[in-house]
């Protein structure tokens, strides 16, 4: 009977030893900004032009809220042609947000998020580019204030 109980409170402090460093990594992944991140006000608006192709460049607006939630922005500059906005939620892997929902769209889905700016980062060749392309960072323009969620 003993050992059934030894053998019970082993597998019992694995699985929960498991679950908790599984939740812990997810991937990387987390719902909340590094340490060094929540000494400044990340919740906020970052806009800026970035390069574009086949344009005179994209109006980018990105709005990051409590909650974990954005609005991205990109409107062709110069043209007709409609702004392309999607709203949804974000991860954090380090000082790195992950816009979720933007995978399969022909747009920036990672940002480097500092007290000054957003930098649009690209992920291709098993590399993350873009941390030093100077056209493709949004400034910090603005607080977002009281509650946004249109």
């Amino acid at each position: 009977m003993k050992q059934l109980q030894l053998i019970l409170a082993v597998l019992l402090l694995t699985s929960t030893s498991l679950f908790a460093q599984k939740s812990r990594t997810n991937n990387g992944y987390s719902n909340h900004p590094p340490k060094g991140m929540r000494d400044f006000d990340w919740q906020n608006i970052y806009s800026g032009v970035t390069k574009c192709a086949n344009c005179a460049g994209l109006k980018t607006t990105l709005e990051l809220k409590k909650g974990n939630k954005y609005i991205l922005t990109i409107k062709a500059i110069n043209t007709e042609d409609e702004p392309f906005v999607k709203k949804g939620t974000f991860k954090w892997k380090g000082d790195v947000i992950h816009l979720e929902g933007l995978e399969s769209e022909r747009t920036a889905h990672m940002y480097k998020i500092s007290d000054t700016e957003a930098k649009q980062l690209y992920f291709w060749d098993n590399k993350i580019h873009g941390e030093d392309w100077t056209e493709y960072t949004l400034t910090r323009v603005g607080i977002v204030v009281g509650d946004t969620s249109r």
